[in-house]
């Protein structure tokens, strides 16, 4: 969503401390790292390539609706998986990125968007419960890490395309899509005419453990990049994380500000059944998805109000959703939000819902379990074989993807225990050799059957010699 700026933060909000590497924290307060058993071990497939494409702003009443503006997610509801109970974790957009790559819960500063792009202020050198980063801003320490780093370390590939990044100069930094800060604001924050990206809708610019060199050559634009990546399976990252831009992302008219993918005026969902129409055949077509591949296609966030006309805020939440000790409002028992705008008075970011395409996904499945953001970064984490970041490794609660959504016959099953059984006596089958007559050859399966014809020829030959010397005497 397009956000007023946020002019006042306490001094309390912004109140840090000293961030200490890495290796001088104790194990128990480090980013949770559980490490996941493995796809196989937990019954899960094999999948060897993830693509997440994240819209926005959109409940799931007003996007599965028969009469939805994007009735092209019908249709690929109808080819794979819809997970009907999928919820967002927080309100406003930025958060629910965050969380998406990293398991990091909201604070102030991401949920009000970060108009100002700053670090986060540690209140002690040391990360909380869950491995959460307690304090207040917006890029993370590099103590704090993300699934990109975790596949990199692993020796896997990944990358971010975001729609638009770059075309205008200066405006944001092409690498990586650092936002240009003037006055202390972000400026991408309003759409340009012709460049409609938004950092807050690219997590990998708030980390510097990416932002400090590993996300060069990893961020690039939409265009060209995905069309030549999913050329061959070879070339395709094993994770992509794809946005649209603020008008083809399905942002409301006040969000939107240049032409949709068509070159027309649409927003909102009619803009994102045009993207999608153009784009997800492309990666459903691709060497990489058809070998065992995955695509999500979510939403960051619900609406404010549902399309359900009853005026309720959608902000419901799933999974025993925690909150980050001392970085919300909401935490401290308060209401609303520090603009008053009640984002945060629910207990997530409101139920969305999502759509699972793969081919270890039966078409037409339909699954009511609770999912959030953390349950697919958990997800992603257990494919790979990757320590749990964050809320993803949370104790209760936060589930990966299991097999209400993997329904192919080629699902892999739960491997049980190995039990060597008792050796008993094998029996040999007997196997009587064939014999033809003299000139047609032998008819035999092998070895096995040769031996016995063999002693067979041997008596014949020994009982004519027998006759042949009665005869002579």
């Amino acid at each position: 969503m397009r956000r007023p700026i946020f002019a006042v933060l306490t001094a309390a909000a912004l109140a840090g401390g000293g961030i200490a590497a890495a290796a001088t924290l104790p194990s128990t307060m480090r980013p949770a790292a559980v490490q996941a058993p493995g796809a196989a071990a937990l019954g899960l497939p094999t999948v060897k390539h993830v693509w997440i494409v994240v819209l926005e702003n959109k409940s799931y009443a007003e996007s599965f609706t028969p009469t939805t503006q994007a009735p092209y997610l019908l249709d690929l509801a109808k080819k794979g998986a819809l997970l009907q109970q999928y919820y967002g974790i927080a309100h406003f957009s930025l958060p629910n990125y965050i969380a998406l790559v990293s398991g990091q819960g909201p604070n102030i500063g991401t949920q009000s968007d970060c108009q100002q792009y700053d670090d986060v202020k540690l209140t002690a050198p040391l990360l909380g419960p869950d491995g959460q980063a307690i304090g207040q801003g917006c890029v993370f320490p590099s103590i704090v890490k993300t699934v990109a780093d975790q596949l990199a370390a692993k020796g896997l590939s990944w990358k971010g395309y975001m729609e638009d990044l770059g075309k205008q100069t200066g405006r944001e930094n092409p690498a990586c899509g650092q936002p240009t800060v003037k006055n202390l604001l972000d400026d991408t924050q309003t759409a340009a005419p012709d460049d409609q990206y938004a950092a807050r809708h690219n997590p990998f610019v708030y980390f510097h453990s990416l932002i400090d060199g590993p996300c060069v050559g990893h961020v690039a634009p939409l265009e060209p990049a995905l069309r030549t990546d999913l050329a061959a399976a070879s070339s395709t990252p094993a994770y992509s994380f794809i946005t649209p831009n603020l008008c083809d992302d399905g942002h409301d008219s006040g969000g939107c500000n240049g032409p949709d993918v068509a070159g027309g005026k649409s927003y909102g969902l009619s803009a994102v059944n045009l993207w999608l129409k153009k784009y997800i055949p492309l990666i459903l077509a691709s060497p990489a998805y058809k070998d065992d591949g995955m695509l999500v296609v979510t939403w960051d966030e619900a609406a404010a109000a549902t399309s359900a006309g009853d005026g309720k805020a959608d902000a419901d939440g799933c999974c025993d959703e925690q909150t980050v000790p001392a970085n919300t409002p909401r935490a401290a028992g308060a209401a609303t939000d520090i603009s008053g705008i009640p984002s945060i008075v629910g207990s997530g970011g409101g139920r969305t819902g999502a759509i699972v395409l793969s081919p270890l996904v039966k078409p037409g499945t339909v699954s009511t379990k609770p999912y959030n953001h953390y349950s697919l970064l958990r997800t992603v984490e257990d494919l790979y074989g990757l320590p749990h970041l964050g809320y993803a490794g949370q104790a209760t609660g936060v589930q990966a993807f299991g097999p209400d959504v993997f329904t192919a016959s080629t699902t892999t099953p739960v491997r049980q225990p190995t039990k060597t059984p008792a050796k008993t006596p094998a029996k040999t089958p007997t196997k009587t050799p064939t014999i033809t007559a003299p000139g047609n050859g032998l008819a035999a399966t092998g070895l096995d059957a040769l031996l016995p014809l063999a002693a067979t020829l041997l008596l014949v030959a020994a009982a004519a010699v027998r006759r042949r010397r009665v005869r002579e005497a």
